[in-house]
């Protein structure tokens, strides 16, 4: 517990328990104390609140991007690192989309990685990471220099702290073409201070699936254990089972120190076989009584090996021993084989090995190798097959040399195998080789199976001179003879064309001549239908480098030179080389002469080692022609090399005094080549089935000069189909600096002609122009297509966009089209940049001047349909030259205007910092006119030919000339169209300004947006704008209207726009005033309208809608069957309501947007025709509907009075059995015909607003009650009631129900008037088919005789008809004579006479026509009685007063007697006669009708 001690005073003693007193430190010596002590809280304040900020960095979402990024600068020289796509942060671990690391020896490519650790355990020396996973990772070896000193032994392997993780990888690739790639790479790595452990829980390579475990000790003398287990499935040669087999390799020794040893095995032995689903066991499918077959044998290998991993020879000692082994199986790119036989490798017997380990097989003794193969299941390597059928050889290692003493390969398989024997030496030290190879019966068709089964015998020997030893001499004379069995037979063209004939050569080979050379005194090779020589060809290989090649230097460390001619001459072509070329000199000169290009491209389809896609391309393509290519070269191949290598790598010319620059001179003539491409693919965009013809006239080229200055001439015609280009232009460039290229044009001319349409496009330079490209690193600064690209460009910081700077200077061009008329361009300097992940900034501005706006009619005009292509080549989409044509209409002309307008614009656009353009076409000079009805413009046709051949006929339409000269001048004051663009905002402003054409004041605007994938125009894009426009007379573009028709008014509308573009929103008043329609020769003539109408959102409201009919006619039909009234002088009326609605358009779902209409009309006497031959005046009510895609119109109309006044006779026409042969006019019916498709066909294909739907008529039609008819012979009046209905079926015709009646009718038939007793037109169903029911009766006769009409107008039925029923003859005759018929004479002949003409000419004959022009009813010929005098004949004169009276006069012909008669009908069986003359009576007739 605490003491308390009593104070003491100042002399009393110091107690035992109180503390010794001190004195007091200095105050400087306090003070230094107090600022070290803050000095040193500071310090671990700052080293906290540094920790604190690191870990917060190290927390944050771009501290992973940001190491690598820093990673990437701390690497070794040679080394790269690069990634794109990096998120996560470096606490964490987080996500890599790209990252690439790369040395002079290997790249390592990683796609979609994740990982993922736990920092803190850092401070516990551990690395932990949790999981990392790979989608991809592709590592490619690189060619490189070995380097000279062997690789030290390890020591030991110890890493600085303690490991674990686990890695999974789905794709895991080796190498390129083909690449080695493993599936399902997974397992888990540990390291413990002590051992490493690597277990691999799955790989999936080739047809096999492994596992693997490796334990390494991590210091001296670091002892390994590995184990590869896996199982292998593959098929057994000629069983239908599947085959497993088991495969396991170990691994044990030690990797410390030059004495590491490892010792290999591996085995690969059955694991049991599957049977192939239905296939029963072989030992009971097969009798008791009989021995099965023998079964082939399963896949089995062994092998052992020692391994002195830091030894010159690694390999010390193997072998292995294979049964049925198939490479397939084990490796992806192996073939098929069926492997037997043994591998040995090792010291020979007699050699003590035991002794020491550490020394090489070339310093114990000799080492021998030894194979015994045989593959039982060889073929052809495109069959995936190892055409090897056995090999036996031995080969033996002593002295610093190698020698076979016999090997022996057979290849193909029985009974056409043959042989290949090889005997010889080999010094690796000097180089020098000898030996002889010889052939026996090798058949080329067990290598490729498209080769020619001809065995190929012969030898190639490299003997050195007499008593020289390998050791010791070098130069080897080298001679080679092969030739193939003469053919038997005649065999197919196929296999003469891949067949190999022979082979010839002799030289000699030093080694010691330029790091080795191959001189080639002469050189034949005969084979695939082509030959090639050489004469006096040295190939050298060069001295090696004796240093390091410098790096970017592509051509150290070789050195090949070649000098010599060679010639290879194919079929249609040759090519001749002569030169030399070496890394840095070299000069020579090549020519290639196509000869026959239909040859040379049949020769190429037959190669197979084209690919089958390059292949089928050759076979189905073909070509005719000539062209010859010429190169001369200055230079080493070395050069050229480096200076591509540096152009790739966006580096500066290397100016290299000792290495001129490599120098090319290449020309290209082709005075005619034609080549047809084959159709695309159908699975491609492109798809389609027709070939195209691509012909190519006077094709020069010439290319000269260096990489960095070179020139380029090229002219010549292109022609495809109906398109021609013909191209002269002549340039200077090439590569100026780093990733720069400049070109400069001196010359650009270019003309395009399209054979459908008249006239030739010409395009060309005007003064020279520069271009310069720069390739490399972009600027930071980008315009950003939207935030998503925004946010990954900068979650991406090691990701340096790569792009492409154009430049391009001032510059000026014409343009000159077929429509007549020069157009003037002129640009300031261009420049385009190109970023990734951001739009292209571009920066531009200029005018033109002078633009014609008839150049529309070249644009818009129809391509004039042609004939059937010309067979010349099958496929082709080519065009006869001959083929009939239609002279295309420009389009202005069938819009009905002319023109001679021309236009100035301008254009600015800069998108360095954000998207501005503006663009406007504004009018300088000319004005518009209104094509009016009258002649079309002049057609000038020019036809090209001697009368010997086809020629050509050309067409001009000299629209902007001569249609100019015509019509109504518009008045045009002024015409401007701009559009503006600010960043996401489009502006665009419509100015229209003329005397007669009207005023036009239109304003648009909406936004737009930059997403990548996105529409630029989204459809929720907002809209607004505005319209007004003034017509002050409509009449001007009558034009427009169908032909023989005018309109008349004056026109104003006022609209404003709003909404989004898939929901636009109008507002606005439609007025007209004074509006006509008039058509004289239809006789419409509608006067006095006015209009009203509203926009309003969706909806277009008819408030208003007036309109007066005609006015002038007073056509009339008088008599009592003509009309009852007279001519109409009030013009009726027509008056209209409505509304027009339409719904938006769902892009989401695809639904098109629907139109609904709602009509109703109401005519009051109104008269629609009023010719001087026709008046109709209708009333009733009609209404349109248009509701869900269906249209319907329903009514009822009453004619108040009409007169229709039809010509007798009407325009004479051929039978359908006459038939008129004209070549003119069948082209012109063909070409017609082509037209009329091709409209009907772009109909098809134009989208539909809504799905088509079968409209519905109902529209009820009342004749009235005055409603006459005259012409063809009748006079009658018209009642009755019919119903016009749609038919059920879509496209079929109207249904038409009711019937049709006459009153009054009377008809005029030879002479004689009949009066239409009964008339009756019934209409149930086709329009035009009613039934027939018509009977018209001769009156004031004795007897009822007349004509009757049955059946339909279709198939109608005519009879002559007498009541009571008398014989033909007497029926016509009471018709035509009005009395029985005499016996023969005169009276027959007038009969036959009058039965021609009232059965074949519709009742009409030459008397008739003279009757009815003097006012008469009848002129007749009475013949004489039976008995008397020839004199007595008379003619008659008839005339009907009424309807009861006809007045009839008779004249004999000898003029001596005369006669006046006087009908008149008392009733139907009553009736007075009397007559007045020689003898003058009265009679009264009375009829009476009996059986």
């Amino acid at each position: 517990m605490p003491t308390f001690n009593e104070p003491t005073g100042p002399g009393s003693p110091p107690s035992p328990t109180e503390p010794a007193r001190t004195a007091a430190p200095p105050p400087r010596r306090r003070s230094a104390l107090r600022w070290l002590g803050w000095a040193v809280a500071a310090l671990l304040l700052a080293i906290a609140l540094a920790g604190a900020g690191l870990w917060w960095w190290a927390g944050q979402a771009t501290s992973l991007a940001t190491v690598l990024q820093r990673t990437a600068q701390w690497l070794p020289a040679g080394q790269s690192l690069q990634s794109r796509d990096v998120t996560g942060s470096l606490r964490s671990g987080g996500r890599i989309g790209w990252l690439r690391w790369s040395s002079p020896s290997l790249v390592v490519d990683v796609t979609d990685a994740q990982v993922g650790w736990q920092l803190p355990l850092l401070l516990q020396r551990r690395l932990e990471l949790r999981d990392i996973r790979a989608a991809r990772i592709h590592l490619t070896p690189l060619e490189h220099d070995q380097p000279a000193a062997p690789p030290q032994p390890l020591q030991e392997l110890v890493l600085p702290l303690a490991v674990e993780l686990g890695f999974q990888v789905d794709q895991l690739h080796w190498g390129d073409n083909p690449a080695l790639q493993a599936q399902g790479l997974a397992g888990t790595y540990r390291f413990d201070g002590q051992d490493h452990r690597l277990t691999i829980s799955n790989l999936a390579l080739a047809q096999g699936r492994y596992t693997a475990s490796a334990v390494l000790q991590a210091r001296a003398p670091m002892a390994l254990q590995a184990t590869v287990d896996g199982t292998v499935t593959t098929p057994l040669p000629g069983r239908t089972e599947a085959f497993t087999a088991a495969a396991q390799v170990r691994a044990d020794g030690t990797l410390a120190t030059q004495a590491a040893q490892l010792n290999l095995e591996a085995n690969l032995q059955p694991a049991g076989a599957t049977p192939a689903p239905g296939t029963a066991p072989a030992a009971k499918a097969a009798p008791a009584a009989r021995v099965p077959a023998p079964a082939p044998a399963a896949m089995r290998a062994t092998a052992q090996a020692t391994v002195q991993p830091w030894a010159p020879q690694p390999l010390e000692q193997a072998r292995a021993t294979l049964q049925a082994v198939n490479l397939a199986a084990l490796w992806p790119q192996a073939p098929t084989t069926d492997l037997h036989g043994t591998l040995t490798a090792g010291p020979d017997a007699g050699t003590d090995t035991s002794s020491s380990t550490t020394q090489a097989p070339a310093q114990q003794g000799a080492w021998n190798l030894t194979a015994d193969l045989t593959n039982r299941a060889p073929g052809p390597w495109d069959a995936q097959r190892l055409p090897l059928a056995g090999l036996q050889a031995q080969a033996r290692y002593a002295a610093g040399g190698w020698t076979v003493n016999q090997a022996t390969a057979t290849v193909g398989s029985a009974p056409r195998a043959g042989s290949l024997d090889l005997q010889g030496s080999f010094a690796p030290a000097t180089g020098a080789v000898q030996g002889s190879i010889r052939l026996r019966n090798l058949s080329p068709a067990a290598l490729h199976s498209a080769l020619a089964a001809s065995p190929l015998s012969g030898s190639v020997q490299a003997q050195m001179p007499s008593q020289a030893s390998p050791l010791t001499s070098t130069v080897v004379r080298l001679t080679a003879d092969i030739r193939s069995a003469a053919p038997t037979g005649t065999a197919p063209a196929s296999a003469t064309d891949l067949r190999i004939d022979a082979f010839t050569a002799q030289g000699q080979w030093n080694p010691e001549d330029n790091g080795g050379t191959v001189h080639i005194e002469r050189l034949a090779l005969d084979a695939l239908r082509a030959r090639l020589q050489a004469t006096d060809l040295r190939i050298s290989r060069g001295a090696p480098p004796s240093a390091t090649p410098a790096a970017g230097n592509a051509t150290a460390g070789s050195a090949i030179a070649g000098q010599g001619l060679v010639q290879l001459t194919l079929p249609g072509s040759q090519v001749r080389v002569q030169g030399n070329i070496a890394p840095r000199t070299g000069q020579g000169e090549g020519r290639w002469s196509l000869t026959d290009a239909e040859q040379t491209l049949r020769w190429l389809g037959r190669l197979p080692w084209l690919g089958k896609e390059l292949q089928g391309t050759l076979r189905t393509a073909s070509a005719k022609g000539q062209a010859q290519l010429q190169l001369q070269w200055k230079g080493g191949w070395g050069t050229l090399q480096q200076q591509l290598h540096t152009a790739a790598q966006g580096q500066p010319p290397n100016a290299d005094a000792k290495a001129p620059p490599f120098q090319l001179q290449t020309s290209l003539t082709s005075p005619q080549l034609d080549l047809v491409l084959p159709p695309q693919a159908s699975g491609t965009a492109d798809a389609t089935n027709v070939a195209t013809l691509l012909q190519l006239r006077a094709l020069k080229a010439e290319l000269n000069g260096q990489l960095t200055q070179a020139t380029l001439r090229l002219e010549g015609e292109a022609r495809t189909g109906t398109q021609r280009l013909s191209l002269q232009t002549q340039a200077t460039g090439g590569l100026s600096g780093a990733g720069q290229w400049q070109a400069q044009w001196s010359q650009l001319r270019a003309q395009w002609q399209d054979t459908r349409r008249p006239g030739v496009w010409t395009a060309q330079l005007t003064q020279p122009w520069a271009m310069s490209l720069r390739t490399g690193a972009s600027p930071a600064t980008a315009v950003a297509p939207s935030a998503r690209a925004s946010s990954t460009a900068s979650a991406s910081p090691t990701s340096k966009p790569q792009g492409l700077t154009l430049q391009a200077s001032a510059g000026q061009a014409q343009i000159t089209g077929p429509v007549p008329g020069t157009v003037a361009l002129r640009w300031q300097p261009v420049r385009l940049t190109t970023v990734a992940g951001g739009l292209p900034r571009l920066q531009t501005q200029g005018t033109l001047q002078g633009l014609p706006l008839a150049w529309v009619d070249a644009f818009g005009m129809d391509a004039a349909p042609t004939a059937a292509p010309s067979t010349a080549v099958p496929g082709a989409a080519s065009t006869s030259r001959t083929a009939p044509t239609l002279a295309p209409q420009p389009l202005l002309a069938r819009l009905g205007l002319a023109t001679d307008l021309l236009l100035e614009g301008q254009w600015n656009v800069d998108t360095t910092e954000s998207l501005r353009a503006t663009a406007s076409l504004r009018r300088t000079q000319g004005d518009l006119r209104i094509l009016s009805a009258e002649p079309p413009a002049e057609t000038t046709s020019v036809s090209t030919g001697q009368g010997l051949g086809p020629g050509s006929v050309t067409t001009i339409t000299p629209a902007s000339t001569a249609a100019t000269s015509r019509g109504t001048p518009a008045g045009v004051r002024q015409a401007e169209l701009s559009v503006q663009l600010d960043a996401d905002s489009l502006n665009a402003h419509l100015q229209w300004a003329s005397a007669r054409a009207g005023e036009i004041d239109a304003t648009a605007s909406t936004r737009l947006q930059w997403d990548e994938d996105a529409a630029p125009w989204p459809a929720d894009a907002p809209l607004a704008g505005s319209v007004r426009a003034r017509l002050p007379d409509v009449g001007v573009w009558s034009a427009l209207a169908p032909p023989g028709w005018r309109v008349r008014g004056t026109l104003d509308a006022n609209a404003t726009l709003s909404g989004t573009r898939n929901a636009p929103r109008w507002t606005g008043t439609l007025a007209a005033d004074e509006l006509a329609v008039r058509s004289l020769i239809d006789g419409v003539d509608l006067q006095g309208g006015r209009l009203r109408a509203s926009l309003r959102g969706n909806q277009l409201e008819l408030t208003e809608f007036q309109l007066q009919g005609g006015r002038g006619s007073k056509a009339r039909i008088p008599g009592q069957s003509g009309n009852r009234t007279q001519a109409p002088t009030d013009r009726g009326s027509l008056s209209a309501t409505g509304r027009l609605t339409w719904s938006d358009a769902d892009t989401t779902g695809g639904t098109p947007p629907r139109i609904a209409m709602d009509l109703q009309a109401q005519a009051q006497a109104l008269q629609v025709l009023v010719r001087a031959d026709r008046q109709v005046s209708v009333s009733g009510n009609l209404r349109a509907q248009l509701q869900e895609g269906q249209f319907s119109l329903t009514g009822k109309l009453t004619t108040d009075r009409a007169t229709i006044i039809l010509p007798d006779e009407t325009a004479p026409t051929l039978d359908s059995d006459v038939v008129i042969r004209s070549a003119a006019r069948d082209r012109e019916a063909q070409a017609r015909a082509q037209a009329a498709a091709q409209a009907h066909q772009k109909a098809e294909q134009a989208p539909q607003l809504v799905p088509a739907k079968p409209a519905v008529i109902a529209i009820t039609l009342n004749l009235g009650n005055d409603f006459a008819l005259q012409g063809r012979g009748i006079t009658t009046r018209l009642t009755g009631e019919v119903d016009v209905r749609s038919a059920a079926t879509a496209g079929a015709p109207p249904r038409v129900t009711g019937e049709v009646r006459t009153e009054e009718g009377r008809y005029r038939a030879w002479g004689q008037v009949l009066d239409v007793e009964t008339g009756l037109i019934r209409f149930n169903g086709p329009y035009n088919n009613p039934s027939l029911d018509i009977l018209a009766l001769r009156p004031n006769i004795s007897v009822r005789a007349g004509v009757q009409v049955s059946g339909s107008a279709l198939a109608p039925r005519v009879r002559l008809y007498s009541d009571p029923e008398l014989p033909d003859a007497e029926k016509l005759a009471w018709v035509v004579l009005g009395r029985d018929a005499t016996a023969g004479g005169a009276q027959a002949a007038v009969l036959q006479q009058a039965a021609l003409v009232l059965l074949g000419r519709r009742g009409q004959s030459p008397t008739g026509n003279l009757a009815s022009r003097v006012g008469l009813d009848e002129i007749g010929f009475k013949g004489a009685a039976p008995g008397e005098d020839a004199n007595t004949a008379a003619l008659t004169f008839g005339k009907r007063i009424s309807k009861d009276l006809y007045l009839t006069y008779e004249r004999t012909l000898s003029g001596t007697l005369g006669a006046l008669y006087i009908f008149y009908d008392l009733s139907r069986n009553l009736t007075l006669r009397g007559q007045a003359g020689s003898n003058s009576a009265v009679d009264l007739i009375y009829t009476m009708k009996y059986d």
